[in-house]
């Protein structure tokens, strides 16, 4: 099953996301409309983040989804379909390597970050309305700003130059397959596909929080989107966005 795509190719925005939401603003797009760029000036990571990436060397794009069948407290399942598609793609590349996610919107290879995604919604009435789904993926570059601390590329672990468009097309491939396995509300298939490719899970690391650092396991994420680690002397914690960091 493959996703009819109208994709927009831009030369240069500030960023895709916030393209996407322009127009939209101006007409209802189809679902599924991708706006790709070769080049961002504000590339947008979670928060206040910035994304870095070289002109024409990197997948830049962002996916417009129309949820209103998804209830408000299953929003993390937008974060989880787009961040499974990234790294089921990959897979493809890297057989080798260990892909994974991690909490909330990082792909990994192996302690390596390889993309990043940013998921923007607009609620209606009864829900969600509207969803534009960022993805930012290392592709062809192969040198980084020293300010970043650990990322990676398609081309740095397989040096080979990749097609950009043919991955992009791709990953929107498996989007629409994981976004079908959403609609028919298969919440156990995507809760267990994105376990298996949880960063951390199941592992004795060290976090930091509002009172300091400390060795927690990860057990999970629940359905609103908040971090389960299970903290030595405690029990239990539920984290949310920025409320933890990795160490």
């Amino acid at each position: 099953m493959k996703a009819t795509a109208n994709i927009i190719r831009l030369e240069e925005t500030d960023s895709t996301n916030d393209h996407a939401w322009r127009l939209m603003a101006e007409s209802k797009l189809p679902e599924f409309t991708v706006v790709s760029a070769r080049f961002q000036s504000k590339g947008k990571g979670q928060g206040n983040n910035s994304w870095h990436s070289r002109k024409a060397e990197n997948i830049l794009a962002s996916v417009v989804l129309y949820p209103d069948f998804l209830l408000l407290e299953h929003f993390f399942y937008l974060n989880k379909i787009t961040a499974l598609s990234i790294a089921s793609c990959l897979e493809k590349y890297l057989p080798a390597e260990k892909i994974s996610i991690k909490w909330p919107n990082d792909i990994y290879v192996n302690e390596n970050k390889i993309a990043g995604i940013l998921i923007q919604n607009e609620l209606g009435v009864n829900g969600f309305s509207k969803t534009v789904a960022g993805m930012g993926i290392n592709i062809n570059q192969a040198d980084f700003p020293e300010e970043l601390p650990n990322p990676v590329s398609l081309f740095l672990l397989t040096r080979i130059k990749h097609n950009l468009d043919s991955i992009l097309l791709e990953i929107i491939d498996l989007l629409f397959v994981f976004y079908q396995k959403l609609k028919e509300k298969e919440f156990q298939f995507l809760d267990e596909a994105y376990l298996n490719r949880l960063y951390g899970l199941n592992e004795l690391r060290t976090f930091r929080d509002h009172s300091g650092n400390f060795q927690g396991i990860i057990k999970g994420v629940r359905h609103d989107g908040k971090l389960m680690v299970e903290k030595e002397g405690t029990g239990l914690l539920h984290f949310d966005f920025k409320e933890i960091i990795f160490c």
